[in-house]
């Protein structure tokens, strides 16, 4: 049975620097980076995504050539949090680029 995914999940397809965190898929109820080293499935984070601290937890970390490609879902997201969600993934699906910085 195949799981419906909670929210419209945007890539960026352009060109991707690792060295700057971005942000290459972006829902409301989640997101991906690549990140230098591997971090475990069902490992709880916090992430800085513009001036919002959300809480995750990792839900696949996948090797590539360039590091590791993380999955997370976030968890405990504050009304707020999830209003300003919605506006960048908005501007996300028109190409603007999102840093994302692993707190904790």
């Amino acid at each position: 049975m195949m799981k419906e995914r909670g929210s419209e999940r945007i890539e960026f397809l352009c060109n991707y620097d690792p060295a700057q965190r971005a942000l290459i898929d972006l829902s409301t109820s989640g997101a991906a980076f690549i990140h230098p080293v591997e971090i475990k499935k069902g490992t709880k984070i916090s992430v800085r995504i513009k001036d919002y601290l959300i809480e995750a937890v990792i839900v696949y970390c996948q090797q590539r050539t360039d590091g590791y490609r993380v999955g997370m879902q976030f968890i405990k997201v504050l009304p707020d949090i999830e209003k300003a969600l919605k506006i960048m993934v908005d501007e996300f699906s028109r190409g603007v680029p999102l840093l994302c910085e692993v707190v904790g």
